[in-house]
């Protein structure tokens, strides 16, 4: 078996990081919780609105608001993440492509290609593992995102890498 049974390099683009930032922020529980009990609050106003026709008109319109405001947060927090992951990259590594490069051994690797650093992530740590339309993105217990590229693996296909993950991420939740 092979030292590094995964890698996968690749450049991000702010249109990638929204990319990113938009499947992390909509599939926040917080969130889904919130539109959830704001939509289903608008639907029994409104069924009690035909039905006795007493609701008041101030609670449905607080209801619409708090509705609208989670959503527009939503947007404000992505927008907000993928500006301040940018900015600190662009600190560290003033004029440099933002690049990743990630691979698996005996856990997970990620390397500070413009510093020479690694950082290591045992896959017990990887608590939630999702997929984009061009990323496969896992969080850790400590709050911290590893993303792969769809189409940027070497040392095996994307299919395998998700089969492998899930053998060794036995604790994580997928939404794949």
């Amino acid at each position: 078996m092979e030292n590094n049974l995964f890698e996968n390099q690749y450049t991000l683009t702010k249109e990638d990081l929204k990319e990113i930032y938009t499947k992390i922020v909509w599939t926040s529980g917080v969130i889904r919780l919130s539109l959830t009990l704001d939509f289903i609050s608008f639907i029994l106003l409104v069924l009690f609105a035909i039905i006795d026709k007493k609701v008041d008109v101030i609670l449905l319109m607080v209801v619409i608001f708090l509705f609208v405001y989670c959503i527009l947060y939503c947007y404000m927090r992505i927008n907000q993440s993928v500006n301040i992951t940018i900015h600190n990259f662009n600190k560290e590594n003033p004029g440099c492509p933002y690049t990743n490069l990630l691979y698996l051994s005996e856990d997970i690797v990620g390397v500070n290609i413009f510093k020479a650093e690694q950082t290591h992530y045992g896959f017990n740590t990887v608590i939630r593992v999702q997929r984009t339309e061009n990323f496969i993105i896992a969080e850790t217990q400590a709050k911290q995102i590893l993303i792969w590229k769809n189409n940027s693996f070497s040392g095996g296909t994307q299919d395998d890498f998700l089969k492998y993950m899930r053998e060794k991420c036995s604790n994580a939740k997928f939404r794949i």
